[in-house]
């Protein structure tokens, strides 16, 4: 596993911020390139990108460009899938999986960051 090697609680309050900044940015970016993106979707890639700055942050930047990568392409391959199994609909047990999934990672961020910037 690679991480950012960091010393103390400030280093970490600095490096998450930092994070949710560029998640920011990340979602903005999205939507001033075009491709179909329009306001509403800036929180979605905002959220997506916070969520990466965390992964580059924890576990460095094969995990970022992994998660990614699952973010734009991991969904779509479950579509394809039904077009050639004759209409089996894997597309709606994945969405059920990934929801509980993305509930639970928002909730184990949103949980780590609070543990992180709670003074002790």
């Amino acid at each position: 596993m690679v991480s950012l090697p960091i010393s103390g609680g400030s280093d970490v309050r600095t490096l998450y911020s930092i994070a949710v900044v560029s998640g920011l940015f990340f979602g903005f970016a999205h939507l001033l390139y075009g491709g179909g993106w329009e306001i509403g979707k800036v929180s979605t890639a905002s959220l997506a990108g916070i969520t990466l700055g965390v992964m580059y942050i924890k576990f460095g930047i094969p995990a970022a460009i992994l998660m990614h990568w699952s973010f734009n392409y991991f969904r779509s391959a479950y579509f394809y899938f039904g077009d050639i199994s004759s209409g089996f609909n894997l597309t709606s047990v994945v969405d059920i999986v990934v929801l509980i999934a993305g509930v639970t990672s928002v909730l184990l961020i949103v949980t780590s960051l609070i543990s992180s910037f709670r003074v002790k």
